[in-house]
């Protein structure tokens, strides 16, 4: 529900001109645009969340072979922070 609403706001976000001035008309404007851009940005954070959250899953399980070598040099810098 709240995907959808998100995507209709980023996509079909625009100003009826009818009954405003030229001046009020491109404020509603500019705030329909930003408010779009900000929606477009909510739905790529979503997303990546539920690839991160999916991958780690699959991760987690045993689906997804790890890089030994990533593996190894992650411990390592981690084990220098601390």
């Amino acid at each position: 529900m709240v995907k959808q609403w998100l995507e209709d706001r980023a996509t079909h976000s625009w100003v009826d001109p009818k009954g405003l001035k030229k001046e009020d008309w491109e404020w509603a404007e500019l705030n329909a645009f930003h408010s779009a851009d900000v929606a477009k940005q909510l739905l790529d954070d979503i997303n990546s969340l539920i690839s991160q959250s999916v991958y780690l899953r699959k991760k987690e399980r045993g689906e997804i072979e790890v890089d030994k070598f990533k593996e190894f040099w992650k411990n390592l810098v981690t084990k220098k922070e601390e």
